[in-house]
């Protein structure tokens, strides 16, 4: 870096003459690497607010002037109670700033240096809110760069957490022709190998914030940049159930995995690591009939476990009456044909009972499948109990000795000519045993935990199926008859692209019937273009959870991407505005024809997009990514 003039201080009458009749400066409040904080007022709408003026000798360099700006920006189409406001961003000759909105309080870092570390449960509220501010701004397409202490604020009287300076506030160490952006103690061992910033990045550095919070340090320290950068790459993750002993180990899991070297090991999102955080926070995400739908199989699960021991000892009094001939082996199996048959009657009617349930509530097929998603990321495996893998194996053994004594008649035969009808007879006896058993272990793997004897349906099968035309055609059939809620009671699970393909088909169906049958392909347009714009946010979720493509190649396609996500969002509004007009006009206009096939076109050209991208973000899901970075030094 240059040594002068590297701080050459703000002229505040410059300043103030060039803000004078919109912003009115009163003092300084704080300043950084980057730049300096004033206290204003908002003239028009007389309120406080901060106005942060990069410093003159970085104004004065393009590079940093541009990022400032650009960067300011962005953060200012970011809108959440966790994130700092970002109200306008200007340039006035060589003055750069950008207005802010005034938190009344100190940064975290400050608190901490002064006091200590925060008790276990401030702490917690404040790492949750920050997962949300950076779980927004992921959503938006925004990296944050540089999680630090300082770049929390937290209230005064609230106790609000607040994240400022997205990617503003990181000074620029260079080393030779490259660069890298953060601030030392929290940048992921991956930028000090010269791969680009990610999602990931973003959740280490928030982990080595969660980690000082609660220890009152930071975990990797060192008297120099370079020191402290080898620790990233080297060093073991401290334990912070040692630093912090009355941090809820919870709590210790989701900040250590998300310090872990490798970015494919830590948590895919910042909502994956807020799971892991606060298990509890999961339910709240999914409204109380979908998660009673969910949830159907455990209120079924005890009538399996009493039908299939009672299955097993009727068909065994059957054959034990009916004698051990052919005849009364294939008679014996009427009582499991009737018991477990009226029991899978019984599971479909309380299924197709729960399944009217919940589209009577106002939900569709769509909602199910989310629900389903939402539960198998929360569920966590659990180990099986000792109980459960006593059951298994004895299963197991019962399934042997069924298999050894029931060979073929012929075995049975020669039994009794050989040791005579005594022995036959015991053998038969421990069949008998070994047969209710074995109907005893599936009836017990219904209630407990521990490895099937039936298998149940692997994870994801349910989300395929409601996804599916099958699926859509089953949730059609169940809601025959219904007289469904005009709105679903809770509809915040529910993404953008969801929300406006429903509010379409609803005001397609609103429709006076000549414009409803002129305009019936919008609901199949709609359609199209939400499972498109879903696949886009998918695959720009994971380019920017990966890390080892070269930045240039991710930067382009994710561009592209993010813009052909946007059209497709357009796409659905600009439906949802034509069906809304439609509905107040006498007849269609020939515009609603064309902006309806313009619609299709953008539909066709997102597949178009996807099927030339597929190949290779599919490459750059975790597991995939270069395992060998090239190290670029820092120092």
């Amino acid at each position: 870096m240059s040594d002068a003039p590297d701080h050459d201080e703000i002229d505040f009458s410059a300043l103030q003459g060039a803000l004078a009749g919109t912003w009115s400066i009163e003092r300084e409040i704080g300043r950084g690497g980057m730049g300096v904080v004033y206290l204003a007022r908002d003239v028009s709408l007389d309120r406080p607010v901060a106005i942060k003026v990069l410093h003159p000798h970085l104004a004065r360099r393009a590079e940093a002037r541009d990022r400032f700006l650009a960067e300011a920006r962005t953060g200012g189409r970011l809108s959440h109670p966790h994130i700092v406001p970002i109200y306008a961003v200007g340039r006035t000759g060589e003055l750069v700033y950008f207005v802010m909105g005034l938190i009344d309080g100190e940064s975290l870092g400050a608190g901490i240096r002064r006091e200590g570390p925060l008790p276990p449960a401030h702490a917690i509220k404040v790492i949750r809110e920050i997962g949300w501010a950076l779980a927004h701004a992921h959503a938006m397409g925004v990296l944050h760069r540089d999680v630090t202490l300082d770049n929390v604020l937290v209230e005064r009287h609230t106790g609000r957490a607040v994240l400022v300076d997205f990617g503003i506030a990181a000074e620029v160490e260079r080393a030779g022709a490259m660069s890298l952006v953060g601030t030392p103690a929290y940048i992921a061992p991956e930028l000090i190998h010269g791969e680009p910033p990610s999602v990931q990045s973003d959740l280490y550095a928030l982990a080595i914030m969660a980690w000082a919070t609660l220890a009152g340090r930071l975990p990797f320290d060192a008297p120099d940049t370079a020191a402290t950068l080898m620790l990233h790459v080297t060093a073991d993750i401290p334990s912070l159930a040692s630093a912090a002993p009355a941090t809820p180990s919870r709590v210790v899991r989701a900040i250590e995995r998300s310090l872990a070297k490798d970015p494919a090991t830590r948590p895919i999102d910042a909502e994956e690591f807020l799971v892991v955080l606060d298990e509890s926070s999961v339910a709240t995400t999914i409204p109380p009939a979908l998660d009673r739908w969910v949830t159907r199989g455990e209120r079924i699960r005890p009538a399996w476990a009493f039908a299939a021991p009672l299955a097993g000892m009727l068909s065994l009094i059957d054959m034990q009456t009916q004698g051990p001939h052919g005849a009364g082996i294939i008679g014996s199996a009427l009582p499991i044909v009737v018991v477990l048959g009226a029991t899978g009657l019984l599971h479909i009617g309380f299924a197709l009972s729960e399944l009217r349930r919940v589209l009577r509530a106002g939900y569709g097929s769509d909602d199910l499948v989310l629900a389903l998603k939402q539960q198998r990321i929360s569920t966590v495996p659990k180990p099986a109990p000792l109980l459960g893998r006593v059951v298994h194996d004895l299963g197991s053994l019962a399934v042997i000795g069924l298999v050894l004594g029931l060979l073929t008649p012929a075995v049975q035969y020669a039994m009794r000519l050989a040791y005579g009808w005594g022995v036959f007879l015991l053998v038969l006896e421990l069949m008998g045993w070994c047969w209710m058993i074995l109907w005893t272990a599936i009836g017990a793997e219904f209630v407990l935990q521990c490895h099937p004897i039936v298998r149940l349906p692997t994870p994801g099968r349910g989300e395929r199926f409601w996804a599916s035309r099958l699926g859509r055609a089953a949730a059609r059939v169940a809601g025959v008859g219904l007289r469904r809620s005009a709105e679903a009671g809770h509809t915040l699970h529910r993404p953008t692209e969801l929300m406006l393909n429903l509010a379409i088909e609803d005001l397609w169906q609103a429709l006076p019937d000549t414009p409803r049958k002129a305009m019936q392909d919008a609901p199949g347009i709609a359609s199209g273009l939400r499972r498109r714009v879903a696949d886009l946010k998918e695959a720009l979720r994971v380019i920017d959870s990966t890390a080892g493509r070269p930045a240039a190649e991710i930067g382009a396609m994710r561009q592209r991407l993010a813009d052909r996500h946007e059209a497709g969002v357009t796409a659905l509004e600009r439906i949802r505005l034509l069906l809304a007009r439609l509905g107040s006009e006498s007849s269609p206009a020939g515009e609603f024809t064309q902006q309806l096939q313009d619609a299709r076109a953008v539909e066709r050209s997102l597949l178009e997009e996807l099927g030339a991208h597929r190949g290779l973000w599919k490459q750059l899901k975790p597991g995939m990514r270069s395992a060998s970075p090239t190290p670029t030094p820092a120092g």
